[in-house]
């Protein structure tokens, strides 16, 4: 069984790589991929739901969220709002 991150974890995980985004004058827009070993089903915790909004929360005008995805080896699903 895997552990469910809290939001705090959730932007913690995601910051370094953002800010690395703003550091880099090219770059100025992200998709991010949360891969999971097995199913295309959102969970039924919050782990989905908060990779998705820390995402947000963590761009600003610089850094711009194309989408946030679930991957898997059985396929990809979107974690739109």
């Amino acid at each position: 069984m895997t552990q469910e991150l809290s939001a705090r974890e959730s932007r913690h995980a995601l910051s370094g790589f953002v800010q690395a985004i703003r550091d880099d004058d090219v770059a100025s827009a992200v998709v991010i991929a949360v891969g999971r070993a097995d199913g295309l089903s959102l969970t039924d915790t919050d782990t989905d739901r908060r990779w998705r909004e820390a995402a947000e929360e963590l761009s600003e005008d610089d850094v711009r969220v194309l989408g946030v995805h679930l991957i898997t080896r059985h396929g990809a699903r979107s974690l739109a709002a």
